[in-house]
């Protein structure tokens, strides 16, 4: 039986944040992250980052990291929705970031483990047990854990026959897709474009010099691949005609949306364990990182034996809640309203861009931290 402090399930986003963030506050603390997959690897994403994730990742990453991150990754500093045969455009203010999941999950993987905590790759959970301390079961070995947080995604050992029951995911209606094209002849410089449609929409924004990141979400029976996506909007296809892929599509499903939940008894949920926000808000990643923040912070005065796990829990709850969850309510609103019939949602678009309040509608979108 190993013996840690915090097991956290998951590498991605929020697992590495809270690795990040515990090992700060406490650097004595034993702390093993677990990731059944490897690193680094394309993720379905739109790799938009937030002003407020960029600040998120001057917490996480040293000066250097950063700046090699942030500072040499396309900046974005506008945005054009394309619907229903209008563009309407604002400015991203101040500028968002366009880093690859593939660079990003590197960089923060890397500093989980400068920093002491013990990282695993292609090491899945098999069981969990107990409610604080916990047991988990891996292969070849057991592990006792006196806090545990789950990172691992939408569909984990811990919610994944919930879930299903809970969202009737036996359905399947919308899935993800994502990859990267080359664009000789791209004029996109520091622009994100989003192209609604009906069954979904594609975001496409820079990802490096001549390059450019497709990601959707669409219904099943509108599409199943980029190309079918591409077809489904007039200006996407005819932008997309001189795209060279440089990588194979990934793709997820399905992609449902629940009320968010932060904890589960004693075990704190953070990143898309958590909840999934609509990706079309742009602001998932800096969600994720925010949580598994807000996790750490939480734990830290158990580990210093403040208090009792109980009272981290809460903790964190309550914060998640005061500061995370009002996202998810105007996600749920703009889903909405995207996804009206085309006889209703033209004049919609109409008042927006006749009223000039794009960049409010996009300023909605983002978390408060």
């Amino acid at each position: 039986m190993r013996e840690y402090d915090l097991v956290i399930v998951g590498g991605g986003l929020a697992g590495c944040a809270a690795a990040i963030t515990l090992m700060r506050s406490v650097p004595q603390a034993r702390v093993l992250v677990l990731e059944r997959g490897f690193y680094p690897r394309h993720k379905v994403c739109g790799e938009f980052v937030s002003p407020e994730g960029c600040a998120a990742l001057d917490k996480l990453l040293e000066a250097d990291e950063v700046s090699l991150l942030v500072n040499q990754a396309p900046p974005i500093v506008q945005a054009n929705i394309h619907v229903d045969g209008r563009t309407l455009s604002a400015p991203v203010r101040p500028p968002a970031a366009s880093i690859t999941r593939f660079d990003l999950d590197s960089a923060l993987w890397k500093q989980a483990e400068k920093l002491g905590a013990e990282c695993c790759e292609k090491c899945p959970v098999l069981k969990v047990q107990g409610d604080g301390p916990f047991e988990i079961t891996i292969e070849r070995a057991n592990i006792h854990s006196a806090a545990l947080i789950n990172a691992a995604g939408r569909w984990s050992i811990f919610n994944r026959t919930k879930t299903r029951d809970r969202n009737g995911c036996h359905n399947i209606k919308w899935i993800g897709l994502k990859a990267h094209f080359a664009e000789a002849t791209s004029s996109r410089s520091g622009v994100i474009d989003l192209y609604l449609f009906n069954g979904g929409y594609c975001g496409v924004q820079p990802v490096g010099l001549e390059r450019v990141n497709a990601c959707a979400m669409v219904r099943a029976e509108a599409a199943t691949t980029l190309g079918e996506v591409f077809m489904l909007h007039p200006e996407l296809y005819r932008d997309s005609q001189d795209w060279i892929p440089v990588m194979e599509t990934v793709t997820t499903s399905p992609l449902y949306f629940r009320k968010p939940a932060p904890i589960e008894g004693k075990i704190i949920n953070a990143g898309d364990a958590a909840g999934f926000i609509d990706p079309f808000v742009g602001d998932g990643m800096t969600l994720a990182l925010h949580s598994g923040i807000l996790a750490a912070q939480a734990l830290t005065g158990f580990l210093k034996k403040e208090f009792n796990l109980r009272m981290a829990v809460e903790i964190y709850s309550h914060e998640y809640n005061a500061r995370l969850l009002p996202a998810f309510q105007r996600a749920r609103w703009l889903r909405k309203m995207i996804s009206l019939p085309g006889v209703v949602r033209m004049p919609l678009a109409r008042l927006i861009q006749m009223t000039g309040t794009t960049e409010s509608l996009l300023k909605a979108t983002r978390i408060a931290v």
